[in-house]
Order: structure tokens, then C-alpha cells, then sequence
């Protein structure tokens, strides 16, 4: 039933990132529908095409954060070293993102140091 593999703090990061990047990606969701619908409400002729760029531009960049975070999260699972870089990196911008976004970073950055060395798990 259970199996008596430890998990390496490599993968562990990687899990972290992953449901880092799913919850952005839903939050990118929320937060896009939440803004469009209340301007697609008001009328064409109300919203200019600025505030319509704006939206377009600041969803797009979290949904490529979002897809991000989940492509370093697969490939801290895989132990892949670039992956291990990327993630450091990431984590540390993401030490302004108080509090929530703090407490992840901090958590990413001390499995990544704990495991910066290890290898994977032969399976």
C-alpha cells in the first residue's frame, strides 16, 4: 500500500512549485473573469481599448508565470540542474509577495539548499 521511499527535498521543492503554479493559474483565471466581465457590463463604448490592453497584458504575463512555475516544478521533480537554478531564482522573486508568497519562497529555497547536492532516486 505505502512504500517506504523518502521523498528528496529536490522533489519536495518541485511539489511546492507545481501547487504554486496550479493556484496561480487559477488565481489568473479568477481575477482575469472577475475584471472582463464587469467591463464587457458596461458597454464597448465605455471601455477604451487601453484598459482592455492592460487586462490582456497583466493576465498574460501571470499565465505565463503560472505555465513557469509549473515547468520548474516538472523539472525539480526530474532533478534536471537548470531546474534547480530557475527555481532558486524564482523562489527569491518571490520573497516580496508578502506573506503568502514569502513563506512558499522561503520553503522552495530551504529544500533547494537542503538537496542542491543529492541525487535523484533510482526508481
Amino acid at each position: 500500500m505505502f512504500s517506504n521511499r523518502q521523498i528528496t527535498f529536490t522533489r519536495k521543492a518541485g511539489r511546492v512549485f507545481t501547487l504554486l503554479g496550479w493556484l496561480s493559474l487559477i488565481m489568473t483565471a479568477l481575477i482575469g473573469v472577475a475584471v472582463a466581465i464587469p467591463m464587457m457590463a458596461e458597454g464597448a463604448g465605455r471601455v477604451g481599448s487601453s484598459e482592455i490592453t492592460l487586462l490582456v497584458s497583466i493576465t498574460g504575463v501571470l499565465f505565463l508565470l503560472s505555465v513557469l512555475y509549473l515547468w520548474v516544478g516538472s523539472a525539480l521533480k526530474k532533478h534536471r540542474q537548470w531546474a534547480r537554478n530557475a527555481g532558486a531564482l524564482l523562489a527569491f522573486l518571490s520573497l516580496v509577495n508578502v506573506p503568502i508568497g514569502t513563506l512558499i519562497a522561503f520553503a522552495v529555497l530551504y529544500y533547494l539548499h537542503k538537496g542542491w547536492n543529492e541525487a535523484p532516486l533510482l526508481t
